[in-house]
């Protein structure tokens, strides 16, 4: 009898059961941790945003709106140049005023997180704090 070369047929599909049980537990992984980058980009630019609006007030006593999303040119930011996920905006905030307090607004394009919520929007005042519903890991 000559000795034969290669794999069975059950070698093969016990091979296959291995990589699906392991991409069956990998996947969603996988995709809770990019959801959980996703967002945590958000806090990084309302950061910059809030850090750019702080010293413009400290400058000029008031603080700087937005003049549509992404676009405060008054303080020098600058939207992201990659593929955005959030809209960002500045506007008056609990006084009703911009001279005195405002709000960085940002504002879920699609369902950039990944959650199944369309057009989340988180808010940051002029202290610094979140606030609204959001889950910050």
């Amino acid at each position: 009898m000559k000795k034969r070369d290669g794999f069975t047929l059950i070698e093969l599909m016990i091979v296959i059961l291995i990589i699906g049980i392991i991409a069956t537990l990998a996947i969603p992984r996988f995709m809770r941790a990019t959801a959980k980058a996703r967002k945590k980009e958000v806090f990084g630019i309302m950061r910059q945003i809030y850090i750019l609006e702080t010293s413009y007030y400290m400058a000029e006593g008031e603080y700087a709106p937005s003049t549509g999303p992404n676009q405060i040119p008054i303080i020098g930011f600058r939207e992201p140049s990659y593929k955005r996920r959030y809209d960002y905006t500045v506007r008056a905030g609990a006084s009703g005023n911009i001279a005195n307090s405002m709000h960085i607004v940002a504002t879920e394009i699609r369902d950039a997180d990944l959650d199944g919520i369309l057009n989340e929007v988180i808010i940051m005042d002029e202290e610094g704090l979140y606030l609204g519903d959001y889950e910050d890991d």
